[in-house]
């Protein structure tokens, strides 16, 4: 299955679903980006459903080694109360979308992106081979996220 990767009225890729999981809610696949792909780096996205308005966060993701694991930095970072802007999430139309066949909304809550790098003509594996059967670049942007259930709310 092929699902888009959107924010607000600009596809910003095709997310080949390429890799198996015994979650039915998890989705993951290799993205094909757009030219309106250019200006996102990797990232983490994540929607606060207890906080009012359920607003949704955006967090860079650190660079991937070419083993594909984080590089790990020894950076300390003090954590700090958001100031009112920050607390407010991410705009809605810089939201994220990955969405189905029909145009529908799948998930726009936990999601990453992140670029795996494999030197061209390096065989990985699952990665390696899902791109090889798709004609995908050997460096291909990875999309992990969880699809939207939505349902009544507890109480």
């Amino acid at each position: 299955m092929t699902y888009t990767l959107w924010r607000a009225d600009r596809l910003l890729g095709h997310v080949h679903i390429a890799f198996p999981s015994t979650d039915p809610d998890l989705i993951a696949g290799i993205l094909h980006p757009t030219p309106d792909y250019a200006d996102i780096a990797p990232v983490m996205q994540t929607r606060v459903a207890i906080a009012a308005g359920a607003p949704v966060f955006r967090t860079p993701l650190e660079a991937t080694s070419r083993s594909g694991r984080p590089s790990r930095s020894n950076h300390r970072v003090a954590l700090r109360a958001p100031d009112p802007t920050e607390a407010q999430g991410v705009a809605p139309e810089s939201i994220l979308e990955l969405r189905g066949e029909h145009g529908e909304v799948v998930a726009s809550g936990p999601m990453a992106i992140q670029r795996i790098p494999l030197a061209p003509g390096e065989a990985r594996g699952e990665i390696a081979a899902a791109c090889a059967a798709r004609g995908l670049a050997f460096s291909p942007w990875m999309v992990t996220a969880r699809r939207e259930r939505r349902g009544p709310g507890p109480g």
